[in-house]
């Protein structure tokens, strides 16, 4: 797992939660495209994902992105004041917003690609 410190005291005024389609273990784009055909259904899942995800998000507050990985990305206030419980109570809204979309998405893909595990997400 990647995780970015975020040096306090916290001097702007938001950060970004990003949501990732990644590998299990994380592997770099390079990484994964030196497998070559052993990653190809992988990268297939990743792009029909994208595609279903971001037409999912209309109406939430999760911005789409395109970047390798990086599915899509949502602003969060941020500042000095900022308890934690209201940094969670903020995240867990917008998870909670998010995950409908993204187990559609999800489903949506696996079946594209030929995957048989769709079934199992909840």
């Amino acid at each position: 797992m990647k995780v970015k410190i975020v040096p306090l005291p916290y001097k702007r005024k938001q950060v970004t939660c990003h949501l990732h389609c990644e590998s299990s273990p994380y592997k770099t784009r390079r990484e994964i495209e030196k497998l070559g055909d052993r990653a190809g259904r992988f990268l297939e899942f990743v792009d029909a994902f994208t595609k279903a995800l971001h037409s999912e998000l209309r109406g939430t507050r999760w911005t789409p992105t395109n970047n390798f990985l990086q599915k899509a990305k949502l602003t969060c206030p941020l500042d000095m004041s900022t308890t934690v419980k209201q940094l969670r109570h903020f995240l867990i809204s917008r998870f909670d917003e998010a995950q409908p979309a993204v187990s559609k998405a999800m489903i949506v893909a696996a079946k594209e690609c030929g995957l048989g595990w769709w079934s199992t997400v909840v």
